[in-house]
């Protein structure tokens, strides 16, 4: 980069062009004492050591000096021309512009994305300043820019109708890729409702952070979203990135079901999720110019690691990693494209500009689409087992009579297949009560062999008939599903079941467990059921529970009938006693104990 003085510099002949670069016709003059002012430099602009970039677009990648920008406009022709200044790159902290004629100055403007949005002259997501002209004038203008992310300076000098005709179209991109984002961050939004597959909301997160996180780089969250909020604006972006990094990894771990497959890349993703979600909070208080590096190295080392988790099962044969490597492949390498870009490390341009939103809009149509085939998969192999069970069905009983004992085994492996697939309730997807009345028969047997502790919890919903009678009864089997989510989330323990006993009732059979930690589970399912509501059409749908608990230790001679009867009158009590509580009997004697609400 070669160094000369102010006089070297030449003049910018503004014809009748629509459109002009200045990014190459500029001098440049880095303050690293952060000290100059424009009174100060305007009678020593001519003494001033100017130097140049030979790009269009020059591009100082992350520093912390203040840059001042200095180039003359001269206009040669006989008439005013009405121009604008078009700086296109939102994200500079603090933007200054002086208009000078002869040394005087005409006109300062004072704006910048750490300003709020109404201190620009021009209501537009890039920095606009107007100017006049006059016929055979020459203008000097003067800029400071002062950021602590990337300074980029894409300077341009525009016709007034040119500007907004390209503008327009430009816009009109950016409104298309918005579109396309909400649209079907909406459609699995909903898909998540109904399903209430964690998938499918970790898939929407990401669409709306990355959305968000591209809208912000192009300033049109700024103008629309938050005009009045600067430092949401400066500070947010890095928590952006950050927080759909961890979406990233959270979408892939569920979809991708490492969990299963891959213990160690579970544990990777996991481990990477928590970091970017620590760096997400940590970005509010930490100093921009690191926190946006972190997240720039976040999402650059993250890029090729995950792209390598979807090739690497990709070959292990899981059908769903094609999907992932493709769509993920696209969106990371997008994004690694821009984060080498504002470092400096690439040259500006539009394509690398907007690799990102590309790579966005083709991740999400292609997820949209691996979602949907991962539902048909599920269900064709939900079919296929059915198809299975009842062929190898219909081959024992043609068969049976010429070989019984040969086809005795297989008719009870038949069976055995045909009682897991009726063991479950067609609403709320636990067990049902056919299956309970034979597990309890067996756990009771089993206990009493082994001389060990049994429990038994019977729930009810409190109030379910005026629930169904205010909502409608799609409400209520919505509330029934969303009830027996929760309680299978907190009886998750080895040998743990939960069964549908009938309408709104529910069984826990709990072997090898006392009768305090029965009931101490039992107060924290129905803690749970009160503080977690139903959201339901615009409205969040409460419920409370009457839980009876009962436990012994069961012994030839007595039924587990004694040990339902307990739990179940224990169940009324609770109900007699004011609901939304839990009442514990033992087998063994009649007192009741009524845990507090």
């Amino acid at each position: 980069m070669a160094t000369r003085t102010w006089a070297a510099i030449p003049v910018v002949d503004v014809k009748d062009s629509a459109s002009l670069n200045l990014g190459d016709r500029a001098g440049f003059l880095l303050d690293k004492t952060h000290s100059w002012t424009a009174s100060q430099l305007i009678p020593q602009l001519n003494r001033q050591p100017w130097t140049f970039r030979k790009t269009a677009v020059p591009n100082f990648g992350l520093i912390s000096d203040n840059l001042w920008v200095a180039f003359r406009l001269h206009n040669a022709l006989d008439h005013s021309q009405e121009r604008l200044l078009e700086l296109g790159y939102p994200m500079l902290d603090k933007v200054d512009v002086y208009f000078l004629r002869d040394g005087q100055l005409l006109q300062a403007y004072h704006t910048g994305d750490r300003r709020p949005f109404d201190s620009r002259p021009i209501d537009h997501r890039s920095f606009l300043f107007p100017l006049r002209l006059k016929a055979d004038e020459t203008l000097t203008v003067l800029m400071r820019v002062e950021t602590e992310g990337a300074l980029q300076l894409p300077l341009k000098l525009w016709k007034v109708q040119p500007f907004f005709m390209a503008d327009a179209t430009v816009f009109a991109l950016q409104v298309t890729f918005t579109g396309i984002m909400l649209a079907l961050a909406i459609y699995n939004l909903m898909l998540f409702f109904s399903l209430r597959q964690i998938t499918f909301l970790w898939y929407v997160c990401n669409v709306v952070f990355v959305s968000l996180a591209l809208l912000t780089i192009k300033g049109l969250s700024f103008q629309y979203l938050w005009p009045n909020v600067p430092w949401l604006n400066n500070q947010g972006l890095p928590a952006i990135i950050d927080l759909d990094a961890m979406f990233v990894c959270l979408f892939a771990h569920s979809f991708l079901g490492v969990r299963r497959t891959s213990p160690f890349i579970s544990k990777a993703l996991r481990a990477v999720a928590g970091i970017a979600l620590l760096l997400a909070l940590s970005s509010t208080w930490i100093h921009y110019n690191t926190s946006i590096k972190l997240s720039i190295l976040i999402v650059s080392l993250g890029a090729p690691v995950l792209l390598g988790v979807g090739i690497y099962l990709w070959i292990k044969g899981e059908p769903l990693a094609k999907f992932f490597t493709l769509a993920w492949g696209a969106l990371l390498i997008g994004h690694t494209v821009l984060a080498l870009d504002k470092t400096g490390v690439l040259p500006s341009n539009d394509l690398f500009e907007y690799a990102p939103q590309f790579g966005a809009v083709i991740e999400v149509l292609l997820l949209s689409f691996a979602l949907g085939y991962r539902i048909n998969l599920e269900r064709k192999r939900r079919y296929a087992a059915q198809a299975d069970a009842l062929r190898i069905q219909s081959e024992a009983n043609s068969q049976l009579e010429s070989k019984v004992r040969e086809r005795t085994f297989e008719l009870e492996q038949v069976n055995r297949k045909l009682r897991e697939l009726s063991a479950l309730d067609g609403l709320t997807q636990v067990k049902n009560r056919l299956w309970f009345d034979e597990a309890i028969a067996n756990e009771w047997r089993r206990s009493c062999r082994d001389v060990a502790e049994m429990s038994l919890m019977i729930l009810d919903v409190d109030h379910f008939k005026q629930i169904n009678d205010t909502y409608g009864h799609q409400c209520g089997d919505a509330c029934l599903q969303h009830l027996a989510a929760l309680v299978s989330e907190l009886a998750r323990r080895a040998g743990d079941d939960v069964a549908r006993y009938g309408g709104e009732e529910f069984v826990i059979m709990l072997p090898q467990t006392s009768l305090q930690g029965a009931a101490e589970l039992a107060e924290m399912i129905r803690y749970a059921v009160s503080r977690q509501p139903l959201a339901w059409d615009g409205k969040d749908i409460s419920m409370t529970l009457s839980i009876g608990v009962a436990g012994c230790v069961p012994a030839p001679g007595h039924s587990f009938e004694g040990l339902i009867r307990k739990a179940d009158e224990a169940l009324y009590a609770a109900k007699a006693g004011g609901r939304n509580q839990v009442v514990v009997a033992n087998l063994e004697t009649s007192t009741q104990v009524l845990r507090p609400v």
